[in-house]
């Protein structure tokens, strides 16, 4: 297992679910992440017995089948030649195949963007209107149950119809886009009034909440840093070469940028809005390449138009360029050659993990190594830590957080002495899980025990020096 804290999250979430316990993480019922992909986990944990294989098993599987309908919707979209060339590269792309590797939302998010593409394709053709438009609705539905940004595909899917639909007398456009975005929306409006009954949560609030309470200066930071760190992890998601230049990695950006200019010019209305809705939607949060995943395909698809539109251009004026097309092609071997060398080295290092039903790396050792600890010898105790997620889920054992997920930037360390100081009053965790990374929190949190007179004694054995350190409270009696 590759252990990150939202997988670990998935997984906890997923188990809860599969026992019968409900919708529970560390003790308390959740906000934060819908339950589309943990209720996916859950029901494959029942066909395996050994959970970290079946889960590997289930994304490998998301990942080529996210690849297949990807190429059905290209097909259909634009053409045999192109689909299979762009569905070829979606299929090697290495963001596609890493990501396949971490038991997290993003694949299956791509799965079901492309299942539902395809059906709203059907539906824009007008064939049995009333099936295709309830069945695409359906499929979007799905889409924000899996990751939030999902309620961003249902506008850009109206958009497409109202225009696919346009020799229709409007009231029955009307009609029928109404059905489409009320069917769209139902399910994620049904899981946002039944988690409004949770309890407030000490460690997790809510995705809106964490972005509508944020300050002015606050949000302003985060869209002009995420605008900015988008064009590297753009140009890594295209061709899986990690550039930080601050010159190359801008340019398949920009190219993606034309031909997306060009494309809507030309009467795309449906990948032209989804691509911009969404990243108005994902520069709300710290830029990531896997939150791109599954709008990889249309990526290419612009730059494909971008570097067509570009070479034309200028052989227009230099007989020496050489054709158009011959230098596209030649664009798109060399990033399926940087993707597929990527791939190679993924695979073999997935082929040979660390444990067997274990850590896959180095990288997440020291997580099972406190965490078979804990089980071994205090499996009921509390722990202190900021990696609260990876712990309760591998030890069982509840956690004190001290990252807060769903909570504005300014509450997302809870690094106040005497704030953390109360915490320890109230829930007594037994325990402090230290990791170096966050030496300043630590120190905090060791000079609140030692405000309330309470000692430590490491735990070497349990410990992963010199980055991570296990500390046993002694309350007393």
């Amino acid at each position: 297992w590759n252990a990150t804290p939202d997988s670990a999250l998935y997984l906890s979430l997923a188990e809860s679910l599969a026992r019968g316990d409900g919708y529970i993480f560390n003790g308390e019922p959740h906000t934060f992440v819908p339950p589309g992909f943990p209720l996916m986990l859950a029901a494959a944990s029942r066909f395996c017995s050994a959970p970290f294989f079946c889960y590997r098993l289930f994304m490998a599987l998301t990942g080529l089948l996210a690849a297949a309908a990807a190429y059905v919707f290209l097909v259909r979209w634009c053409g045999r030649g192109i689909g299979f060339f762009i569905g070829g590269l979606f299929a090697l792309n290495h963001c596609l195949l890493y990501n396949s590797t971490f038991i997290l939302a993003d694949v299956p998010f791509a799965l079901f963007t492309y299942l539902a593409l395809n059906a709203v394709i059907w539906a824009g053709r007008g064939q049995s209107i009333l099936l295709s438009t309830v069945a695409a609705g359906l499929l979007v539905s799905t889409l924000p149950l899996i990751r939030i940004n999902g309620l961003g595909v249902a506008p850009a899917v109206a958009l497409f119809l109202a225009c696919a639909w346009k020799h229709r007398r409007w009231k029955v456009q009307l009609v029928y886009i109404g059905l489409f975005l009320a069917v769209a929306y139902a399910p994620f409006g049904l899981w946002q009034a039944w988690k409004s009954s949770f309890p407030v949560s000490l460690s997790e609030g809510t995705y809106l909440s964490a972005v509508w309470d944020r300050t002015t200066a606050d949000q302003l930071r985060i869209i002009l840093a995420a605008c900015r760190d988008y064009f590297p992890e753009t140009c890594y998601a295209l061709t899986g070469v990690n550039i930080r230049t601050g010159f190359l990695e801008f340019i398949p950006p920009l190219f993606v940028i034309w031909g997306m200019i060009l494309s809507f010019g030309r009467g795309d209305r449906l990948l032209v809005p989804l691509t911009a809705i969404q990243f108005c939607g994902l520069v709300l949060s710290t830029a990531g390449d896997r939150y791109l995943l599954f709008l990889v395909p249309a990526l290419y698809l612009f730059l494909a138009v971008g570097i067509s539109d570009v070479c034309e251009r200028v052989s227009g004026n230099s007989i020496s360029t050489g054709a158009p097309e011959k230098v596209l092609a030649v664009c798109f071997v060399v990033l399926a050659a940087l993707n597929l060398g990527h791939n190679i080295i993924t695979i073999a290092n997935a082929r040979t993990p660390l444990e067997a039903h274990g850590a896959e790396s180095d990288r997440s050792l020291p997580y099972f190594t406190v965490s078979r600890w804990l089980k071994q010898h205090d499996p009921h105790t509390t722990i202190l830590t900021t990696r609260s997620r990876i712990v309760h889920y591998l030890s069982g054992c509840r956690t004190v957080a001290l990252v807060r997920s769903g909570v504005p930037g300014h509450e997302t360390f809870v690094e106040d002495q005497s704030r953390i100081r109360v915490l320890i009053q109230q829930l007594r965790p037994q325990y402090v899980f230290t990791d170096n990374k966050d030496a300043y929190l630590y120190s905090r949190v060791f000079a609140a025990l030692k405000d309330l007179g309470l000692n430590m004694r490491e735990i070497s054995e349990a410990g992963s020096p010199p980055r991570y350190a296990l500390f046993h409270i002694e309350w007393g009696k």
